[in-house]
């Protein structure tokens, strides 16, 4: 099925990139909203390459569907993107919606039925909490944590598992994102996210993994934790990292990857997160990834809401290389997954 991947932005860039691992989907256009710069720009991955486009009525009557996904940029009005899902109803286009707003997947489940849905936010919802007992997750785990959102994140799930897939390992995977259907994997669980005991919430994290480890037969679990690991400063403090904390309870974490915003920062600020992370959680980090991603201070200084400056991709792994140490890192291709094979490759069973 071709489709056209709508609205385009920083979010679904992962989505194209890793757009191999979607079964039954071929990505034939990227469109996103007039007035977001965006036109005409090219985005490239291993088989293709594609020119955003603006005009989504002229590319959609090229495709047979079309896949609705999230974005980073604030769309305005609030029904834009839902006016967009009318339209290629009225159409005929096969939608496949990997969204997260009420309004559209409410109207949806009203009126075209046949739409596929890949947010499973209710994923594990059954799961028993009323033992207390914590079971042993006995295949190796590699977690996935930020400094907080835009850090890429998500794009480095994929790009593990696209490499341990390639090596003949067979991976269970919980992703950081809601639509991890896409990929046909695990969702992290809403149960997590939602108000529960606090205690709940951790049995019901190790209850879950065990389920899946002795349903699925892994050779190891990817999962990748949702928000920030730690507070940014007294403003933005990601909720203090209060869920890696109850994930670092409930799972334990073999191998971890950082991922964090760009700055210049001394080598020695990389080793004292790691120690942070050590006392905090209980696990050494194996690597870190250095984003493209910069907090901008002075435009965010007056809004609750972080905002961010892109920063070149090679000015960043230029910054890299100044480095000593070999576990900083900035993953941007499949073939920078190869560090895999330094911190975990020796200790794998093959599948």
């Amino acid at each position: 099925m071709e489709v056209m991947l709508y609205p385009y932005d920083r979010e679904s860039y992962p989505i194209v990139i890793y757009h191999d691992m979607i079964k039954e989907l071929e990505i034939k256009s990227l469109v996103s909203p007039r007035g977001w710069g965006l036109d005409g720009k090219i985005i490239i991955n291993e088989s293709q390459s594609y020119v955003l486009k603006t005009d989504y009525e002229r590319e959609l009557l090229a495709c047979e569907g079309v896949l609705f996904v999230n974005s980073a940029n604030k769309i305005y009005p609030d029904d834009f993107v839902l006016k967009k899902i009318q339209f290629a109803n009225s159409q005929g286009k096969k939608i496949y919606y990997a969204r997260n707003d009420e309004q559209e997947i409410s109207w949806l489940r009203e009126n075209a039925k046949n739409t596929v849905f890949f947010n499973t936010i209710d994923e594990g919802k059954n799961e028993d909490v009323s033992s207390n007992k914590l079971f042993d997750i006995q295949t190796p785990v590699i977690g996935v944590g930020g400094m907080g959102e835009e850090t890429d994140k998500f794009f480095i799930q994929l790009g593990i598992r696209s490499y341990l897939d390639k090596k003949g390992y067979k991976v269970t995977q919980i992703g950081s994102r809601s639509y991890c259907g896409l990929f046909d994997f695990h969702s992290f669980p809403q149960y997590m996210l939602d108000i529960h005991r606090e205690t709940d919430k951790i049995i019901f994290l190790n209850h879950y993994l065990k389920k899946l480890e002795l349903k699925e037969k892994p050779d190891v679990i990817v999962l990748g934790i949702p928000g920030g690991i730690m507070a940014i400063n007294e403003k933005w403090h990601n909720d203090f990292g209060c869920l890696a904390y109850k994930v670092a309870q409930a799972v334990p974490i073999d191998y971890f990857i950082v991922s964090t915003y760009f700055e210049e920062y001394a080598e020695a600020f990389y080793r004292k997160l790691s120690e942070r992370i050590f006392y905090r959680y209980g696990f050494k980090t194996d690597a870190f990834h250095i984003a493209n991603r910069r907090i901008d201070y002075v435009e965010g200084a007056d809004d609750s809401a972080l905002k961010f400056i892109s920063v070149d991709k090679e000015f960043v792994r230029s910054t890299i290389c100044k480095y000593k140490s070999d576990n900083i890192l900035n993953l941007q291709k499949i073939d920078d997954f190869h560090f895999l094979e330094k911190i975990i490759f020796d200790e794998l069973p093959r599948g």
